[in-house]
């Protein structure tokens, strides 16, 4: 007996021991009547009170620092939306102003969110997401940053905040606790 007449000899039984012990799961499995194994809960920790990512050739002009251990749900988080941008436009800045006493998620929440994409609601799709946190400089200009479905994936962009924001703009905020 050559060497691989063993091997396979010792697969064989190997796979005729599992399939005796597990026969009965192997059998309702087959049967489309097993039972969903419960999924460890995973927590998704951000620390949002770091200093946020810079991207080549921004600034940052203002964050917002959030919790150390913040622990993303989007069920929890909250998409903005002003009535003068559901009827309209309404200027960031102007946005800003209506969004100074809810706490706004900063731009450490859209770089974990970049991370883990499987994190974010399909119902986000057709938005954008603004992480209003966290303010930048482009050129001298002041523009946040967003999160957006590009075609097949998840990406993000910035806008400027003296631009109108209108239907497909949200901020993500949480309420306060």
């Amino acid at each position: 007996m050559n060497v691989a007449t063993i091997v396979l000899g010792i697969f064989a039984i190997c796979l005729l021991v599992l399939f005796i012990v597990f026969r009965k799961q192997i059998k309702s499995l087959m049967s489309g009547e097993s039972e969903t194994l419960p999924q460890p809960s995973i927590k998704h920790i951000i620390n949002c009170a770091t200093d946020p990512f810079v991207p080549n050739g921004y600034v940052l002009d203002k964050h917002q620092p959030g919790s150390k251990d913040y622990e993303f749900d989007a069920v929890k988080v909250f998409l903005f939306q002003s009535e003068k941008q559901e009827k309209g436009i309404l200027v960031g800045e102007e946005l800003l102003q209506e969004l100074v006493d809810i706490p706004s998620l900063n731009a450490n929440v859209l770089d974990y969110l970049m991370v883990h994409p499987e994190l974010i609601p399909e119902s986000w799709k057709n938005k954008r997401i603004y992480f209003l946190g966290t303010i930048y400089l482009l050129n001298d200009i002041r523009v946040v940053r967003y999160l957006y479905w590009s075609k097949s994936q998840w990406t993000w962009c910035q806008r400027w905040l003296e631009s109108g924001f209108d239907h497909r703009h949200f901020a993500a905020v949480v309420p306060k606790n």
